[in-house]
């Protein structure tokens, strides 16, 4: 129950922070940047469930979409200003 608490925050802080509306959580991946963030942070604070995912988003392969997105984290300066400011924003409002 935990889990599946801190995994709906996190969405929803990701939501607010793209401007994307909750009810359309669909939208959310269809931006690849957008599906790359939300894996890094669900990830980040240990509430990747695959299982939600796969049911929230329709995502298939999870492993693979995780693993690009640690190497855009680590080659693309401006997805990993974002990933960061996603982060301080979830430290700054002290969710999880």
């Amino acid at each position: 129950m935990f889990l599946k608490e801190n995994y709906n925050i996190i969405i929803q802080v990701v939501c607010e922070a793209l401007n994307i509306d909750k009810s359309k959580l669909k939208a959310l991946v269809e931006d690849e940047d957008n599906q790359y963030l939300l894996m890094l942070v669900l990830s980040r604070f240990n509430c990747m469930d695959v299982n939600l995912l796969k049911s929230d988003f329709n995502l298939e392969n999870i492993h693979s979409i995780n693993k690009n997105a640690e190497e855009k984290l680590f080659v693309n300066s401006e997805f990993r200003q974002e990933y960061f400011k996603l982060l301080k924003q979830i430290s700054e409002e002290k969710i999880i």
